[in-house]
């Protein structure tokens, strides 16, 4: 049986999530976004892999690491995997472009 992934790959898999998404919407606009079918669907699938692996992280870390908003993180994936209907693109947007670089810095510090 397979070790369950700890704590430092969880944030990995959050790094490399955020990476992705970033890449994705590089030069990309909000029109972008919202008629690009692809894209979307990319950014959407990494943003509940973001949300995921934070959710597995033990509640220990998430506690001693409370600067980060967990369960917002945590929230958003709920929206896109149970209330995908309810998904609001400009939400998800600023969510991408103001959001994911601070969280980026703040997961590689503590990677």
């Amino acid at each position: 049986m397979r070790e369950k992934p700890r704590n430092t790959e969880r944030l990995q898999h959050i790094h490399a999530a955020i990476d992705d998404i970033l890449e994705f919407v590089e030069n990309k606009t909000f029109a972008d976004f919202q008629t690009n079918k692809m894209l979307k669907h990319a950014v959407y699938r990494n943003l509940t892999i973001i949300g995921e692996a934070a959710n597995l992280l033990t509640k220990e870390y998430k506690d001693a690491h409370s600067f980060i908003e967990w369960m917002k993180i945590i929230g958003m994936r709920h929206v896109l995997v149970h209330g995908y209907y309810e998904a609001d693109d400009s939400i998800v947007w600023r969510t991408i472009t103001t959001d994911l670089p601070l969280l980026q810095q703040s997961i590689e510090s503590l990677l």
